[in-house]
C-alpha cells in the first residue's frame, strides 16, 4: 500500500495519509497556503496565538479533520487509524493514547513538544520497519480509552484542560506536517517550523 496516497475507507469523505503515518479526512475547507499561514503566525506571535481568530481558525480544522463520517464520532476517526492495513504502531500508537489520556485526565506521560521527535515519517522509513511495539498498550486499548463522543465533545474537553488549546494545535502540527511532502493529491509548497509554548 503506498501511504502517501489517497484512500477511501467506505465512508462518505476520502481520507489520506499524512506524512507522520495518520489518517486524516482531507481537510477540503482549508488551503494549505492558509492553513501554513495561520501557523506560521501563531508561532511568531504570542497575541496572535491567544486571539480568537486563529482559536477559532484551530478548532475548526481540528474539527474538520477528524470528523469522518457522517455521525462525526471520534471513535470512527480512531477506528479509520486501528485498521489493520495502517502504519499506527509503536510511537504512532503511543501518541494517540497519550493524547485520549490527556483528553480525559489533562495529563500526558510526555510533554506533546516531545512527541514530534518521536514519530518517524513516512517519507523516511520503509513502514514495516516502524512495526515496533507500543510501550502504553495495543489497539484495543486505544479503543477503549478513546471518549464515546462526537468530535465536537471531544474537543470541548481536550481544549478545557489546562493548556488543552496548545496540545490540540501541536496535534496539528504532528498528524498534518505541514513542512513536510504533502500526499499526491494535495499540492503544496514547503517550510513551516512551528514551536508553539
Amino acid at each position: 500500500m503506498n501511504p502517501t496516497a489517497a484512500h477511501t475507507v467506505n465512508r462518505e469523505d476520502s481520507l489520506w495519509y499524512t506524512p507522520n503515518g495518520f489518517y486524516i479526512k482531507d481537510p477540503k475547507k482549508f488551503e494549505d497556503g492558509v492553513i501554513k499561514e495561520y501557523l506560521r503566525q501563531a508561532s511568531e506571535s504570542e497575541r496572535f496565538r491567544n486571539s480568537w481568530e486563529f482559536k477559532k481558525f484551530a478548532i475548526a480544522y481540528v474539527k474538520e479533520i477528524l470528523t469522518v463520517d457522517s455521525m462525526g464520532l471520534i471513535t470512527t476517526w480512531v477506528r479509520s487509524n486501528a485498521r489493520a492495513d495502517t502504519p499506527l504502531t509503536g510511537k504512532r500508537l503511543d501518541f494517540l493514547i497519550d493524547t485520549m489520556s490527556f483528553v480525559n485526565t489533562g495529563k500526558r506521560k510526555i510533554s506533546i513538544i516531545n512527541w514530534n521527535d518521536l514519530i518517524p515519517n513516512l517519507y523516511d522509513y520503509d513502514v514495516n520497519i516502524q512495526k515496533s511495539k507500543s510501550l502504553y498498550g495495543d489497539v484495543k486499548h486505544l479503543e477503549e480509552i478513546t471518549p464515546r463522543c462526537s468530535v465536537s465533545e471531544f474537543i470541548t474537553r481536550w481544549c478545557s484542560h489546562p493548556d488543552g488549546f496548545n496540545d490540540m494545535v501541536q496535534f496539528i502540527r504532528i498528524t498534518t506536517p505541514y513542512d513536510e511532502p504533502k500526499p499526491e493529491k494535495r499540492s503544496s509548497s514547503t517550510g513551516l517550523n512551528i514551536k508553539l509554548v
